[in-house]
């Protein structure tokens, strides 16, 4: 998958996400909990809810990570849980 093909799916499908530069993701790679190792590109962060949890929420967060000539390189998926 290439950087802009899924920057176009995750506007489209995921409005809590945030697209980053090389230099952000860079930065974040070494800030985030748990770090990660930056892939020399862009990046995309991005959360998503999972609806039908009756005793808590339930969220997807996403992490697409892209090498300097836009191939997608890594893909993180962390579930979140809140409790209620």
């Amino acid at each position: 998958m290439t950087f802009d093909s899924a920057q176009l799916k995750a506007r489209a499908n995921y409005p809590r996400s945030i697209v980053y530069s090389p230099a952000e993701c860079e930065y974040w790679s070494h800030h985030g909990v748990p770090a990660y190792p930056a892939r020399g590109g862009r990046c995309i962060f991005g959360i998503k809810e999972v609806p039908g949890i009756l005793w808590g929420d339930v969220s997807v967060s996403f992490r697409l990570m892209f090498s300097a000539d836009g191939a997608l390189a890594m893909r993180y998926l962390d579930p979140i849980y809140t409790f209620l």
